[in-house]
């Protein structure tokens, strides 16, 4: 029978040894969190700015990037807007990282946060297929919230994002959407839109309707005059009061649905 001393002394000696370990994987993860990558700053034009969460997203960043700034001037002028305040892209490092600054899901590739648009990390965006759709979306939701306010609905931010993203292979499907037939509709299609645990199916519904609406207004009105008539949102307490060639909004949305 083995000595219980000498028994003890192999225990403790074992005890030791992973602790060791233990202490070791402690400091190698932690080593891993203090020298994580620093973020990369990438060169732009005037107006656009981008940063790479990581060196692994500094070609996506360049991508965007360069796409960004073939738009920015264009749109600008569209929308009757001057030169003066600088959009950023910033692509995450992470998945992690995404959630952190913005709080979308992961069906979500992009949003919009104040004046920075934040999109997945490259290896998540592998499943969207059009980036250049994906970063003019979030481009012009910035442009529009310049021009119209925080007064802007966001079925009619949503729309406008779609419409000039020409992401508009949805309309068809959109037919079957159960459009608002009242103000009260649209206000729970806002709440939809704004919802940050809606679910997938129930966003693309969100979305869809959305553009079919703003569909439906540029086929009235014209694109020219629904976004000359923008800066409106601005001033008005009430969305209902802007009116475009004549018409209150409320009239232009419900005639003929």
């Amino acid at each position: 029978m083995e000595d219980p001393g000498t028994l003890l002394s192999r225990n403790t000696a074992w005890q030791v040894a992973l602790k060791k370990k233990i202490c070791a994987l402690i400091v190698s993860i932690t080593a891993v969190s203090v020298c994580r990558a620093a973020p990369v700053v990438v060169d732009c034009c005037a107006g656009v700015e981008a940063v790479a969460g990581s060196p692994a997203q500094e070609k996506a960043a360049h991508e965007f990037c360069k796409l960004a700034c073939l738009k920015i001037s264009s749109f600008e002028h569209l929308f009757g807007l001057q030169r003066g305040r600088t959009i950023t892209i910033h692509v995450c490092s992470d998945m992690r990282d995404f959630y952190k600054r913005c709080k979308r899901p992961w069906f979500v590739g992009a949003a919009l946060v104040d004046d920075e648009i934040v999109t997945q990390p490259v290896r998540s965006l592998r499943k969207i297929e059009n980036h250049e759709a994906l970063v003019t979306h979030e481009l012009v939701h910035w442009i529009v919230r310049r021009a119209a306010g925080r007064g802007c609905p966001r079925w009619l931010d949503e729309g406008l994002a779609q419409w000039l993203a020409g992401q508009k292979s949805g309309l068809s499907a959109a037919h079957a959407c159960s459009l608002p037939r009242n103000g009260e509709d649209l206000r729970r299609l806002d709440g939809k839109l704004g919802a940050r645990d809606l679910g997938r199916k129930d966003l693309k519904r969100a979305y869809l309707t959305s553009l079919l609406l703003v569909d439906r207004l540029i086929s009235a009105v014209g694109f020219i005059k629904l976004v000359a008539a923008l800066p409106q949102l601005k001033t008005v307490s009430d969305p209902w009061q802007v009116r475009i060639v004549g018409k209150s909004l409320g009239k232009l949305i419900f005639e003929g649905i």
